[in-house]
């Protein structure tokens, strides 16, 4: 992760000195047990493994029921404020030199709360992607802007938020993205870095928020950062290279058919003259041979004709875990893609939505936006249709859904409303298998939830476009 500083200055404001970037790494973390400090030798311990033995009765939680009462002594300034009580009773009723204590402490709270208070009123910060849309994957650029009207300068300011999808979460719960050490006063200055987004979504994935707890880490003091335009990721896609092997065809002008007859394309063959046929149809040269009329056949405009069913309703994913729905997704993103990029008739169908994949790219454009801002637990009945409309009569449908939903059709002696149908299977700890498809319900593709969906899915669709 690298990151390019440049600032841009209004015609009033200076220069003072040169912020410091600090990134946040999540170190790998060791779970301290009391065996591991035994040795063969029981009669001796070094002073490393007992050190490591006081070290782990220390930061054992003896009393974890209480801690909802006593975490909130964490923060440092409740300890101040304890002890300014401390102080003044002491003051009362010991000595009253203690009460210099006590102003000493409440001056130490007063400045460690009204300094972040103060210095966050005076900046305004501004989030920017280099790009509307990304995939799962690809690097991003970003931009932060952070203006400092105060004429002093502003340290310790923190970046948090889940603004790439990836961070690790903070003491606020948020995701802490990287800290600048110091802004100087009347000074816009220009942060640059790159990140990759770890799933789809609406980046940021939640309102990201600049703060700081300069000088005491006593209180802390933030505000929203503003974001010009949200990223939206895309699922990732692999390539699909074959169309499937069905005699459902759709009238295209730009696209022939060799099992249609039609007034355009190669020859097909010779039939007899009919009534109604044009005199631009007729081969002379046979019909001077056979002393009769003879009309010439050609080819017939047309193209593969897809009905793509994706099932995303919340019943579908119960007890599966969130990579389950995100392979869904995945899957019906590459067959939808590749089907347009191959120039095929696509109707895509996500519960009651409905999008149509023109030769543009447009239509497609809109089916990824759609499934780039699907909920984590999918989406809720009430909003969306059910999956199990009749397909087109002139249409090859396919059904991409979970064995979770197969399940629920089995129990309900339900048929599959498709002619193809993709499973994507849970792990099994989590969802059941179906060990008996019903009529109709036999997947024509399983991918496994976990696997690797470039190495998997490529060879099982090209098989299956051929197997019928």
């Amino acid at each position: 992760m690298c990151v390019e500083r440049r600032r841009s200055q209004s015609p009033e404001s200076r220069v003072k000195s040169s912020p410091e970037v600090y990134f946040y790494e999540q170190l790998p973390s060791r779970e301290m047990r009391m065996s591991d400090i035994t040795q063969a030798n029981p009669e001796f311990i070094s002073p490393k493994p007992a050190l490591a033995w006081v070290t782990a009765a220390l930061h054992y939680d003896f009393c974890p029921w209480a801690n909802r009462w006593v975490y909130w002594l964490k923060n440092p300034l409740w300890v101040l404020v304890l002890a300014v009580v401390a102080a003044t009773i002491c003051g009362f009723w010991l000595n009253a030199s203690v009460f210099l204590v006590a102003g000493t402490l409440m001056a130490v709270l007063a400045l460690g709360i009204a300094w972040p208070w103060l210095s966050m009123r005076g900046v305004h910060c501004e989030l920017t992607f280099s790009q509307q849309r990304a995939r799962e994957g690809e690097s991003i650029s970003a931009v932060l802007r952070v203006q400092n009207r105060l004429w002093w300068p502003v340290w310790g300011l923190v970046l948090s938020g889940d603004v790439t999808g990836n961070g690790a979460p903070g003491d606020d719960g948020q995701p802490e993205l990287f800290s600048l050490a110091r802004v100087p006063g009347r000074t816009t200055s220009v942060f640059h870095w790159n990140f990759v987004p770890a799933r789809r979504g609406l980046c940021p994935m939640s309102v990201p928020r600049m703060a700081t707890r300069f000088p005491f880490g006593l209180y802390r003091a933030g505000k929203t950062v503003a974001v010009e335009k949200r990223l939206i990721v895309w699922p990732r896609t692999v390539a699909l290279h074959s169309l499937p092997d069905a005699a459902e065809v759709e009238p295209r002008d730009e696209h022939l058919s060799e099992r249609h007859v039609g007034d355009q394309g190669e020859i097909l063959g010779t039939r007899g003259f009919r009534y109604g046929d044009s005199l631009r149809k007729i081969h002379w040269s046979q019909s001077a041979r056979h002393q009769r009329l003879i009309v010439s056949e050609r080819q017939a405009p047309s193209t593969c004709a897809v009905t793509v069913d994706v099932n995303l309703q919340a019943c579908a994913f119960v007890d599966c875990d969130g990579e389950c729905l995100e392979q869904v997704i995945r899957v019906a993103a590459s067959i939808c893609e590749s089907l347009h990029r191959l120039h095929a008739s696509v109707d895509c169908r996500i519960g009651s939505e409905h999008f149509r994949l023109g030769s543009a790219a447009q239509g497609l454009s809109r089916l990824l936006d759609f499934l780039a801002a699907v909920p984590r637990g999918g989406i809720e009945a009430a909003v969306s249709g059910t999956a199990s409309e009749k397909p087109l009569h002139s249409r090859l449908t396919i059904l991409v859904t979970t064995d979770r939903d197969v399940a629920s059709r089995h129990a309900n002696h339900l048929n599959c409303p498709a002619q193809r149908l993709i499973v994507v299977r849970a792990p099994q700890l989590r969802c059941e298998q179906v060990h008996e498809p019903v009529a109709g319900c036999r997947p024509w593709i399983e991918v496994d939830s976990v696997c690797d969906l470039a190495g998997v899915l490529p060879n099982r669709w090209r098989r299956a476009c051929h197997a019928h």
